[in-house]
């Protein structure tokens, strides 16, 4: 059995390694909060054709880009679709541009992930 490391206390959460269940459920959380920031934003900018927010968007949920040779529903479509499957550590690294963008709006951080 491998032996459990604190790193530290976050939102009155142990930071271990390997990770506990309690930061997992934290991490859950922030995801789903974000998720539910990002869809918004993505259905606001789609519902008035701005296509310059929801390119970019789209790109720090894909990953990359779109070219202009899509119109703006298969940049939505293929934002939506990437936001459902995407994973927790993959949110955590587009955080910062979430945050410049104006889309994130969750109090809480994911944790673990820094150490």
């Amino acid at each position: 059995m491998s032996k459990v490391k604190v790193l530290g206390e976050m939102y009155g959460i142990e930071i271990t390694k390997p990770w506990s269940n309690k930061m997992y459920e934290h991490n859950d959380s922030v995801a789903e909060a974000m998720k539910q920031n990002i869809i918004e934003a993505l259905n606001a900018a789609h519902s008035i054709d701005d296509y310059e927010t929801l390119s970019a968007l789209c790109k720090c949920i894909c990953g990359y880009g779109m070219s202009n040779q899509y119109d703006i529903n298969e940049v939505h479509d293929e934002a939506c679709r990437e936001l459902d499957m995407v994973q927790n550590y993959w949110l955590n690294t587009m955080w910062e541009d979430m945050l410049k963008l104006g889309v994130v709006d969750v109090e809480k951080k994911f944790i673990g992930y820094e150490k």
